[in-house]
């Protein structure tokens, strides 16, 4: 569980540089 968190966690904090 703690893995899959810790992957959405990371695509978000991607995905927000990518949006600006």
């Amino acid at each position: 569980m703690i893995y899959i968190t810790q992957l959405s966690s990371r695509s978000i904090l991607v995905s927000f540089p990518e949006a600006i």
